[in-house]
């Protein structure tokens, strides 16, 4: 497995079972000296909220394997999973992290409205 390892050019973990107030920079240091590529991408379910998942891009091999390591390791008192993922897999989250921040993406829950309020009365009220 070492062997295929040595000839890959695409080095990615997913990390699974992260406790959901844990940030970019927790999750770093718990990759201990790994060189990260970019930002550690924590995924954010529908709502928003982190799911408890995050992306990294790592440099190379050595990082990858130094990753690994730490598969099963507590971070703020919850055992991780870290595993090996694929390019496609850090590059869906990346996209669904930006394409969050766009305008067209947001929206407002609004509760307790009456039964008779139109789409008219909402734009009105807003």
């Amino acid at each position: 497995e070492q062997d295929k390892r040595a000839n890959k050019t695409n080095f990615h973990i997913i990390l699974r079972g992260l406790p959901w107030k844990a940030t970019e920079y927790e999750i770093s240091t718990f990759l201990n000296d790994c060189d990260i590529v970019g930002n550690v991408i924590i995924i954010n379910n529908e709502a928003g909220k982190p799911s408890g998942d995050a992306v990294v891009k790592l440099l190379n091999t050595i990082d990858l394997e130094r990753a690994l390591k730490c598969n099963r390791k507590c971070l703020l008192e919850r055992s991780v999973v870290v595993e090996e993922t694929d390019m496609e897999t850090y590059n869906k989250h990346v996209k669904k992290m930006y394409k969050m921040d766009t305008e067209e993406n947001t929206f407002i829950r609004l509760k307790g409205l009456v039964w008779s309020a139109t789409e008219e009365d909402i734009k009105g009220f807003l």
